[in-house]
């Protein structure tokens, strides 16, 4: 049996790869809740799969089925794929509870856990300046396991999402792992880490896929046939464009978000980093699609939607992405080739509610994105300024 768990686009697109790879197996029982990807019977009642609506966290409603689902069927082998930052709301509850089942000994249980982008770098940030990081993480596991056996409860923390490997045979999928080679302190924990982990790639379909099995791929994130000539046609011409926008499951954080990038927006039109001879796209975060046709006017009348519950990464594995690509800071864009980017835009005032600048400043060190193409374009309008203005300086762009 496998379970499929995940609320981020990045795993999904690996996480995706593993079902469509188990796809035709009669043999084995597959249980989805993707948050960013509802499926339905009919896409489905083929691949002997179910999936359960997911909200921020996994459901009991999931966790329910699955405990029913290996009782009824005597499953004695199970793999789980999940986020690996959020863990401890995903995977932790769920093993508590076969637990409880009292069939550990007859059941061989798997993780597969998939990093969750920009936050797993900033964690890997901190366990790299842990002294004693094999000990604290060993800690970690003690803490794991006697919770798992109900003696408390966890919460989200670096040294027990790296962790699990302690307690069950569990492969890392980690988003920049040659990331860590940067210091002293990096390389110990990227060698660490290396026997239990994989690097994640989004360039390209992997390649032990088979062709009906990259189709089924991309048929169940809704790219038809028609739909993926429409978008390589656009990719094709030489000054196409794909802007990326940023949103929030909470209203009010959306507005503020929306009214930050059409500001923005305008910057990039008065810079001419954005212009009418560019052919343009967008695609919004498929958090919230409230505010995007306030996006698309400011874009530019010509400006066309792209289908919004597509991830940027599988755009990338079908070799579907524009020629260029720029937006806002997220984990998405730190997977395209820096020489595809057009610009990445940021909050650089420490002191907002919404501020990048920690990331930012870890993006710069890393050289994740070349540095005359970050733009600190998203913090807070204050009233009664004068217009934004992207100046060049030694260590890359800035505002005056």
């Amino acid at each position: 049996m496998k379970l499929y768990i995940d609320s981020t686009s990045m795993s999904l697109a690996h996480q995706m790869a593993d079902l469509v790879r188990h796809a035709s197996d009669p043999h084995c029982i597959k249980l989805i809740t993707w948050l960013r990807l509802p499926l339905t019977e009919q896409q489905l009642k083929q691949h002997q799969a179910l999936y359960v609506p997911q909200m921020a966290a996994i459901s009991p409603d999931f966790i329910n089925l699955a405990c029913k689902i290996i009782r009824d069927h005597r499953i004695t082998r199970l793999n789980i794929h999940s986020n690996q930052t959020h863990a401890w709301r995903g995977v932790f509850p769920l093993l508590r509870a076969i637990r409880q089942l009292k069939i550990d000994e007859a059941l061989d249980i798997t993780l597969d856990l998939y990093d969750d982008g920009t936050l797993s770098l900033m964690q890997r940030e901190q366990l790299k300046c842990l002294p004693t990081l094999e000990q604290d993480v060993v800690k970690a596991a003690q803490a794991l396991k006697i919770a798992l056996s109900g003696g408390g409860s966890v919460q989200s923390d670096p040294t027990q999402s790296h962790a699990w490997h302690l307690l069950y045979p569990t492969r890392y999928h980690v988003f920049r792992l040659s990331a860590l080679s940067d210091t002293v302190q990096g390389r110990h924990l990227r060698d660490w880490l290396a026997p239990h982990a994989t690097e994640m790639q989004f360039s390209a379909f992997p390649v032990d896929l088979t062709d009906d099995q990259r189709s089924l791929y991309l048929t169940l994130f809704g790219l038809t046939e028609a739909i993926r000539e429409s978008l390589h046609r656009f990719a094709q011409e030489e000054t196409s464009f794909l802007y990326t926008g940023t949103g929030s499951w909470d209203r009010g954080m959306h507005d503020e978000l929306c009214r930050r990038q059409v500001r923005a927006i305008g910057a990039l039109h008065a810079q001419k980093r954005l212009s009418c001879d560019m052919q343009i796209a967008y695609k919004g975060h498929p958090a919230n699609r409230a505010n995007d046709a306030d996006i698309l006017k400011a874009l530019g009348g010509q400006a066309v939607p792209y289908p919004h519950q597509i991830p940027l990464e599988v755009l990338s594995i079908a070799g579907l992405l524009p020629r260029r690509v720029g937006g806002v800071l997220s984990s998405s864009s730190l997977n395209i080739k820096p020489e595809r980017i057009a610009f990445i835009l940021y909050n650089d005032r420490a002191e907002e509610r919404y501020s990048d600048t920690s990331l930012a400043n870890l993006v710069k060190k890393l050289d994740l994105v070349p540095a005359d193409r970050m733009l600190p374009l998203m913090a807070k309008e204050v009233p009664d300024s004068k217009p934004l203005v992207v100046r060049e300086t030694p260590q890359g762009a800035a505002l005056s």
